[in-house]
């Protein structure tokens, strides 16, 4: 972000800088909260207004904030005022083990703001001592060493080396020499007999994982490596010349010199790292000989350091973090033996080994070493893991020293445990012995952790060398140097001056490494990139997908989009290798430089996550990888975040710290249909039709869950109150789940009403369904509100609506074992959401409504003059940062809009029949609104099209009913009632509609809305407004009285289809209601809906009032148009009542006959013309359209007497089915009877032998 300057603050801070201050905080304490999952149940403290810091994990901090400058920070103390005593077991809360005994104080300073955290619970013996009164005191003091916030200074290439030329990507497993011969140029289509070896070039520069803090220096692009060409000296590359190139393996071993010892790091993106050939324009860099020192050595060496590890990645336990553990232990395996071969062993020096095991029991697990028969790490003991701990497993690290005879050491690792059903993992050993520098067979690394002070000069003695042998300097492993050696008999030595890190490669010719892989890569250049608003970043596979959405967001809102791989992006900036600081690393060169411009940025990753980066997990969906926290056994500290991608300033970056600078999110999509899926139905979103813009773009539902002293509801309420303050606009509904009957199952409580609403209001549309509550990977709260057989069954692909779920791990995309319902949300073709700001880890409740309350403050922030994109949203509501937020993450485009009307609509007057203006409905009254279309005040005259008002009745008040133990009996309002719906002209941006209000109201007298919803029908922009200046009761008792019911007519399938006619199983029920005084089908008097009955069933009779459409410009009619699904063969009766608006019904009934069984069935049979004179057809509508007939027509007079036959035969007939019968052709022989009147009788058989036969009457006319 930038930096902000707070220019009063420059003159009024250093005033203020040396002065105390202090401040009183009260706390109110609310009941514990309390999280569960799949493997967990965590309890924690909570507060009213409480935050997170990564440091306490789900321990409640109150947070404040202090302006100071760059070259300032806080001091903080705590004085208790007021405090009280829990005398809760040490495993009462998750995160106990955290508590000292002081009140903790965290401070941190970013972009001129001091952020304040304090802990106000501590431990006292086996208590918990809890502020409920405090003081803090602070102090404005200069930060350490008196200096201004740290800037890394980065230049970045305009070029990419890769962008051209030729290049060939080559892979390598372990460290050392590795050999490129004349065959393995041949074998990559190199024209080896044309090339001049001088220009031979290798590039490469990999020395570990990049830094994930910013403010490490790291190599911009792909730098050069010293190589050894042999035999280039003839300017021909033949046969038997070879590349020789020192190359680093994927693990790394760094000697640390607070241990001791030499330690080793496992790569977690990759095993293989890669190196990239090119012959280039000019002379490739070469290995150089080393300057050998004159000054004498300080120590001679005639042994080194060696090392070596067990540390095999076959397990994340916990399915989250970085940590892969090795072997496992359990029941039937408690001991494991593991080989470790040290050849030239000094035996009388000691070996250190270390050792790290994980276990997971309800009982203690105690890990021991035996080395060669001889104990060498007595019994270590891991704690149990506690019902309320928060812990997926434990861990325990033990380092020990012993002194063995042989140069062969067996390790045997031992399990013991009193649970049976314990498990426990070996994550490592790791051995540092010292050998006796002698020479190893072919080629060998060593190292010396004593030659690393870099003011001295040491000398180094290698014994049994042969005679061609070679010693290269490989601390620069990018630019190895050629040592310069004393030879005797048997043994070199050679003089270098002590360097950090410093290690060596001695090697005869007769063995080098071969790499594993070779392929020619096309040019690239993201350095090149320019100005851009959003950056896709993607996999190979995606790539099509990808570029369709970044040309339709160039197309549609003019933002200039770039799509890249994650394949380009690993070779520029982190040496072919996929490592996540590539991607960021990647993005922040664009953010240095500016190429996003005044605006903030976007960044769309365009791809599945996984928690396994090399695909050890079978059907891994590791497409686009998702950062995952240091921690991985302890569920309130492990999390996976996409936000590390948008970290870019100097001091953020290292395991996630810092705010977000650019808006990002995710499309969760592992293969190519799922990838067309999220494609189409952004682009389905936002497009200008009649099925999309439609009213549900004005709802705002907000789901809450039950329990835990009704906190989930008032924290929906108190979202409710943000919205109905700031958008008035927008409807809310609510579904609470405490105010539905819960019914008790088999499989536990339910609310199937509550579940119901949540799928019609889905299935209805609305711009964002908010849930605040329990909930898990598979659905909302424990009642399964929300489930995943609803889920899948959403069916709104036309109302998508935006997901925000503040609950535990709804959308833990990450895990390729199991599709979250968040992603099932996501991925629904048939609807679902366009996108969701959810959860992906264990939340907390107090966390979860501090951003959620944020979205909704920023939902119409104008930053940069435009409403936010989604990713605006997520960016602003996570600063400043919290580390629970980083649970949070957007699945969906991050540079789309949400679906918000582009105009107001505004009342401009309200009036009576008589013409009277009035602010008050009341019942029976006939009132006319006009209103206008408007943009900044002004009308919008050209827009022409249609207004859906709805007029709501007073607030309904509805009580909880205290469903479960921990909630209670609370009132809420809703607007639910509505009094009319219809459908008005716009013309030129104006309009009016009359309706008339409904007999049975409630008279008493409160507060009315009516909300509007329009479109313009040749563009398809629309509209939205509110308008609550109205008073809603009593009755008008001059209202003409009216005792008739509506009128209604009603068919099947098409008008002519009679009663008793025959249909098939699946059909369209149409009906037309009108009545001059309206039709009531609202709901909002009991008893009083539009009713649907089949079979004269009225205990089951359907309500219908979502199918009613009102006419254009009309109270008085509608019509409704619904499926008849399933129907059993056999007579049926439909019937359709409805009442009028004064309280009169009428009802409408009609028979007919569904035909499904066999393979023929006929309906609506009928001759046309008829009377005719010489030909005429026979048409019949066949219920069981796809299938094969034979059709015979028969002619006979009207005595019976045969006239003539016709046949037909006629494949995968449809539906209508048409046969042309010419009249002489069917007499033809029998001679002609003249005119008069004839029976026809038709008989129409199918394959399976069923037959239908048809007897009418025809009349032939003289000709």
């Amino acid at each position: 972000m930038k930096q902000q300057l707070f220019i009063v603050l420059i003159f009024l801070l250093p005033m203020l800088s040396w002065a105390q201050q202090m401040q009183s905080v009260s706390i109110n304490w609310l009941n514990d909260g309390v999280e569960t999952g799949r493997d967990y149940r965590v309890v924690y403290p909570v507060f009213k207004g409480s935050v997170t810091h990564r440091d306490f994990a789900t321990l409640p901090c109150y947070n404040t904030t202090i302006p100071v400058l760059s070259n300032q920070t806080i001091k903080a103390t705590v004085e208790a005022i007021e405090a009280d005593t829990l005398g809760f077991a040490t495993e009462h809360y998750a995160d106990e083990d955290i508590l000292t005994e002081d009140f903790q104080v965290r401070v941190q300073v970013n972009r001129g703001v001091a952020h304040l955290f304090v802990l106000p619970i501590k431990k006292q013996g086996d208590k918990i001592i809890r502020l409920k009164k405090f003081n803090i005191v602070t102090e404005t003091v200069l930060s350490e060493d008196n200096k201004a916030e740290k800037t890394v200074l980065h230049h970045y290439n305009s070029e990419s080396v890769l962008n051209s030329g030729d290049w060939y990507k080559i892979g390598v497993l372990t460290s050392g020499i590795y050999k490129l011969t004349y065959s393995d140029l041949q074998n990559l289509g190199i024209d080896v007999d044309n090339i001049n070896p001088e220009k031979i070039q290798i590039y490469g520069q990999f020395s570990g994982m990049l830094s994930e803090a910013n403010d490490i220096e790291r190599a911009d692009d792909l730098l050069e490596d010293a190589i050894k060409v042999v035999g280039e000296e003839d300017g021909a590359f033949n046969t038997d010349d070879y590349i020789l190139f020192a190359a680093q393996g994927s693990v790394i071993w760094r000697y640390n010199p607070f241990s001791g010892k030499y330690e080793h790091k496992n790569n977690i993106y990759s095993d293989t790292t890669f190196y990239f050939l090119t012959l280039g324009d000019t002379p490739g860099k070469r290995v150089a000989e080393a300057i050998t020192p004159t000054d004498p050595p300080e120590e001679t060496f005639t042994s080194f350091d060696d090392y070596a590890t067990v540390d095999n990645d076959l397990e994340n336990v916990a399915l989250s973090g970085k940590l892969w553990l090795g072997e496992r232990f359990s029941i039937d395996t408690n001991s494991r033996q593991f080989v470790f071969d040290f050849p030239n062993r000094l035996t009388s020096q000691p070996v250190s080994i270390k050792m790290h095991v994980v276990a997971r029991g309800v009982e203690y697990t105690y890990f021991r070493v035996k080395v060669n028969g001889q104990e060498v790490i007595d019994s270590s003991r891991i704690n149990y893991v506690g019902s309320n701990s928060g812990y997926y497993a434990k861990e325990v690290t033990k380092t020990r020293a012993f002194v063995d005879d042989n140069e062969m050491l067996t390790a045997e690792v031992i399990r013991e445990t009193d649970d049976l059903s314990a498990v426990g993992w070996l994550d490592y050993l790791e051995l540092n012995a010292e050998c006796n520098l002698k020479w190893r067979q072919g080629q060998m690394l060593f190292s010396n952790h004593r030659s690393m002070n870099v003011a001295n000069v040491y000398r180094f003695v290698l014994s049994d060398v042969p005679q061609n042998g070679v010693v290269w300097d490989l601390t620069d492993v990018t630019n190895p140097k050629a040592i310069s050696l004393e030879r005797t008999e048997t043994d070199v030595a050679f003089t270098v001056q002590g360097a950090v890190n410093q290690h060596f490669a001695a090697f005869d010719g007769t063995r080098f490494l071969s790499p594993v892989s070779a392929v020619k890569i096309p040019n690239q250049n993201l350095h090149d990139i320019g100005n851009l608003n959003l950056i896709i970043v993607t996999p190979e596979l995606f790539l099509p997908q990808a570029q369709q959405l970044a040309d339709w967001h160039e197309q549609k809102d003019n933002l200039i989009s770039k799509v890249v791989t994650t394949g380009q992006i690993y070779n520029e900036f982190s040496s072919g290798m996929q490592d996540i600081s590539a991607i960021r690393d990647f993005v922040r060169m664009l953010y240095k430089r500016g190429n996003f411009g005044s605006k903030p940025g976007y960044l769309l990753l365009y791809g599945d996550a996984s928690f396994d980066y090399k695909n050890r997990v079978k059907g891994n969906t590791n497409m686009v990888p998702i950062f995952e926290s240091v921690e991985s056994l302890k569920f309130t500290t492990s999390f996976a975040t996409d936000d590390f991608f948008g970290l870019l300033d100097d001091d953020e970056g290292f395991n996630s710290v810092g705010d977000l600078d650019v808006g990002i999110g995710r499309l969760p999509v592992s293969t190519t249909k799922q990838a067309d899926v999220a494609l189409a139905k952004i682009k389905n979103y936002t497009k200008a039709s009649q099925a999309v813009c439609r009213d549900w773009r004005n709802t705002i539902c907000f789901v809450a869950d039950d329990q835990d002293m009704n906190l989930h509801l008032n924290q929906a309420q108190s979202l409710v109150a943000i919205v109905d303050t700031a958008y008035p606009e927008l409807n809310i509904n609510k579904i609470y789940a405490d105010a539905y009957f819960r019914e008790k199952t088999s499989s536990g409580y339910r609310y199937p009403d509550a579940h119901e609403a949540i799928k019609e209001q889905v299935d209805g549309g609305a711009l964002i369904v908010n849930y605040t509550g329990h909930g898990g990977l598979t659905g909302w709260s424990e009642e399964h509100i929300l489930d995943m057989p609803s889920i899948r069954s959403f069916d709104n692909y036309n109302r998508l609506p935006l997901f925000i779920t503040a609950t535990c791990e709804f959308s833990r995309f990450d895990d390729p074992l199991f599709l979250s319902a968040g992603e099932e949300v996501f991925l629904n073709e048939k609807g679902g959401s366009i996108a969701l700001m959810t959860t992906t880890r264990l939340a907390y409740a107090h966390a979860n409504i501090a951003l959620n309350s944020r979205i909704y403050y920023d939902l119409k922030n104008t930053e940069g003059n435009e409403l936010p994109r989604l990713g605006d949203l997520m960016r602003m509501s996570k600063v400043p940062s919290n580390t629970n937020f980083l649970n949070f993450a957007l699945l969906g485009d991050p540079a789309l809009m949400l679906a918000f009307p582009k105009y107001n609509v505004v009342t401009t007057s309200m009036q009576t029949l008589g013409g009277k203006a009035t602010d008050t409905v009341q019942a029976m009254a006939t009132i006319t609104v006009k209103g206008e279309i408007r943009q900044n005040g002004a009308v919008v005259e050209d827009f022409n099209g249609y207004l859906f008002p709805k007029v709501f009745d007073k607030q309904s008040v509805y009580e909880t009913r205290a469903n479960d133990p921990r909630s209670f009996k609370q009132d809420f309002t809703l607007f639910d009632k509505l009094l009319f719906t219809g459908k008005s002209t716009v013309s030129n941006g104006q309009f009016h509609f009359t309706f008339v209000v409904p007999k049975e109201i409630a008279y008493q007298y409160g507060q009315g809305r009516i909300s509007y919803y329009a479109v313009d029908s040749v563009n398809y922009t629309d509209a939205s407004g509110y308008y609550e200046n109205l008073v809603v009761g009593g009755i008008d008792q001059d209202a003409m009285v009216d005792n008739e019911g509506p009128d209604i007519t009603m068919y099947i399938n098409e008008p002519g289809i009679k009663n008793n006619d025959a249909i098939g199983k699946d059909a369209i029920l149409y009906a037309q209601l009108s009545d001059p005084n309206g039709i009531n089908h609202t709901g909002v008097n009991i008893g009083r809906d539009i009713l649907f009955i089949i079979d004269e069933d009225y205990t089951n009779a359907q309500v219908v009032n979502s199918y009613f459409l009102p006419e254009l410009d009309s109270y008085t009619s509608g019509t409704i148009e619904m499926p008849l699904n399933d129907l059993s063969d056999g007579m049926h009766t439909a019937a359709i009542r409805a009442w009028d608006l004064q309280g009169n019904s009428g009802i409408q009934q009609i028979s007919f006959y569904v035909k499904t069984s066999g393979d023929v069935g006929l309906n609506n049979v009928m001759a046309y013309p008829n009377p005719f004179k010489s030909t005429t057809n026979l048409k019949f509508y066949n219920l069981s359209g796809g299938n094969d007939l034979k059709v015979t027509i028969s002619i006979f007079t009207i005595t019976g007497q045969l006239v003539g036959t016709q046949y037909s035969e006629l494949s995968d007939a449809g539906e209508e089915v048409e046969i042309s019968l010419n009249w002489q052709s069917v007499v033809n022989g029998g001679g002609d009877p003249g005119s008069g009147i004839f029976i026809y009788e038709m008989v129409v058989s199918g394959n399976n032998g069923s037959k239908e036969i048809v007897r009418q009457k025809l009349i032939k006319l003289a000709d």
